[in-house]
């Protein structure tokens, strides 16, 4: 009888001994997913200005007067860059957070890890908070240099337009007709970027003008060159048309359409950041 008590009592202890070692080490996994976490998001935070920057950028300036289109051409492919590189950061930083993510999830699972849920879950919320923030960002940011890329595309037509005005002022009519295989084309692929659902509708009625506009006095100039009166005449009704519906493109409005599409974005990704404990400032 002794000797069974004495096995039993050892049995105890070596139960307890184990019980200890295994909540012991759940704490240990517990703590080691905690800091992975937190470790990941001090990482992705001290990210989060660099991208409430680009969110922030506010477009670009108008090319200027007498406009500089192949500046602004160069400066919004510098911008569809530097948009790249933000949306490559912020992928890396989804890959890291749905790491820390999946750590915190399995480090929750099983009964040993009740006593140290709360920190996990906490981290947890952070995680996703942050997650939340940067599925905003990106789409923004997809926004943006669909935009962008559009816009490089217009003042890359807009240059072939300038040089063409610039030779029909200068009664250089077969130089002028020379520059609308180069334009036209130039303005069909903006027109296609501009049918993407990230663009205002002002950037699509702009260059559908100026399709137009291209089309009419492409003709208008052909019949000039063949010395075609009537029809250079019954063209010219078609071309003040065509300016009338160029020039009615309203800036200020095209930025209020901004404002509502992207505004919503910037706002989630300021909010989750926040709640993953980070500030954002621009």
């Amino acid at each position: 009888m002794l000797r069974a008590l004495l096995a039993l009592g050892a049995a105890v202890v070596v139960a307890g001994a184990a019980g200890a070692y295994a909540l012991g080490s759940a704490g240990v996994a517990a703590g080691a997913a905690e800091s992975n976490a937190n470790a990941a998001l001090e990482s992705v935070g001290s990210h989060s200005d660099a991208i409430g920057a680009s969110l922030d950028a506010g477009g670009l300036d108008t090319p200027g007067s007498p406009p500089d289109y192949a500046t602004a051409r160069r400066a919004a492919n510098d911008f569809v860059t530097r948009i790249a590189a933000a949306l490559a950061t912020v992928a890396a930083d989804q890959a890291r957070l749905r790491s820390a993510r999946a750590h915190l999830d399995t480090q929750s699972a099983g009964a040993l890890a009740l006593p140290y849920r709360p920190g996990l879950d906490h981290q947890r919320a952070r995680v996703g908070a942050m997650i939340s923030a940067l599925d905003a960002a990106g789409a923004a940011l997809a926004i943006e240099q669909d935009q962008m890329r559009t816009l490089a595309a217009l003042f890359d037509a807009l240059s072939d337009l300038a040089v063409l005005t610039t030779r029909e002022q200068q009664g250089d009519l077969a130089g002028s007709l020379a520059v609308f295989p180069g334009l036209d084309a130039k303005l069909e692929a903006a027109a296609r970027l501009a049918q993407s659902p990230s663009n205002p509708p002002q950037l699509q009625k702009v260059l559908a003008g100026l399709l137009a506009t291209s089309a009419d006095l492409h003709e208008f100039l052909q019949a000039v060159q063949r010395n075609d009166r009537g029809a250079a005449d019954s063209i010219q009704p078609l071309l003040d048309a065509d300016a009338s519906a160029v020039g009615s493109f309203d800036q200020a409005d095209m930025a209020a359409y901004e404002q509502t599409l992207l505004q919503p974005y910037r706002d989630r990704y300021e909010s989750g950041a926040r709640a993953a404990g980070f500030s954002v400032k621009y």
